[in-house]
């Protein structure tokens, strides 16, 4: 059964490969900043790094992952919107480099921006000019202009919103300090979305393909559909019997107190 499973499986992501061409240089780099965010997410998640005596902070990992994403979404999809990647033009590959090289350099000082943000509010600045530009830039080529043009409003008001009428007015704020902000704190780029992405999204996905691919996941739901599958209202039941024997094996335990220092901080007022 598990190798039936498995073939369905590999004819489906032929398929899907098959609709979009590539180039080997293109799906290899892909696959293997793919595996290195599932790997970051997986080391995370069970303290790897916490036991070998590593006091990281989560935002690190997602700011790593979040750089490695910048370098697929600009090696493998083209600006212009084609639907084929045969060759990376130079200067994707410049952009590519400049997200990975931009999020290595904020990993290295986030602890100090995270302690002291007035201090060091000139390396935040310099960060946010960059990332926030490769974010605006990722997001149209992955999601089309409607998202694009919706971020672009809430970031422009943050810059203008002072100037509105009425009830919209808001808050002047030092623009320099903002783009700091932006690019840098954690309630902002670094986020709770991006936190549940990295640190709970991957796993999720990641344990799902090896449930698939394995057959066990066929496994739980036949169980399910032999318990409660000839009841009334049984496919409901079966989807809270299967849930239930899903749940313990995704279940995450409470990290250490100390595990990671969580500070956020704001822009003065001008």
């Amino acid at each position: 059964m598990a190798d039936n499973v498995s073939a369905s499986i590999e004819e489906k992501s032929e398929a899907l490969v098959a609709q979009r061409p590539e180039s080997p240089l293109v799906r290899k780099i892909t696959l293997t900043l793919g595996g290195i965010i599932t790997i970051i997410a997986v080391t995370w998640a069970i303290d790897f790094w916490l036991d070998l005596g590593f006091t990281w902070y989560d935002e690190q990992a997602m700011i790593a992952c979040l750089s490695l994403t910048f370098a697929i979404i600009f090696i493998r999809i083209p600006g212009n919107g084609a639907s084929d990647r045969m060759h990376v033009p130079w200067y994707d590959w410049l952009i590519a480099l400049l997200g990975l090289g931009g999020g290595a350099y904020f990993i290295y000082v986030y602890g100090d921006i995270a302690d002291n943000p007035f201090l060091h509010r000139p390396e935040a600045f310099a960060i946010g000019i960059i990332i926030v530009p490769l974010v605006w830039e990722g997001l149209r080529r992955t999601a089309g202009w409607s998202l694009t043009l919706v971020f672009t409003f809430f970031i422009a008001y943050g810059f203008v919103g002072h100037l509105m009428p009425g009830m919209l007015r808001g808050v002047e704020q030092n623009n320099f300090a903002l783009i700091a902000y932006l690019g840098t704190n954690n309630v902002a780029l670094l986020g709770l979305p991006l936190r549940i992405i990295v640190l709970t999204v991957v796993l999720f996905i990641w344990m799902g393909q090896l449930l698939l691919y394995t057959g066990a996941s066929e496994w739980f739901t036949d169980i399910a559909a032999a318990t409660m599958g000839r009841s009334r209202g049984g496919s409901a039941k079966i989807a809270v019997v299967a849930s239930g024997l899903f749940g313990p094996q995704s279940r995450r335990w409470p990290r250490p107190a100390g595990r990671s220092c969580r500070r956020s901080w704001a822009p003065p007022r001008s």
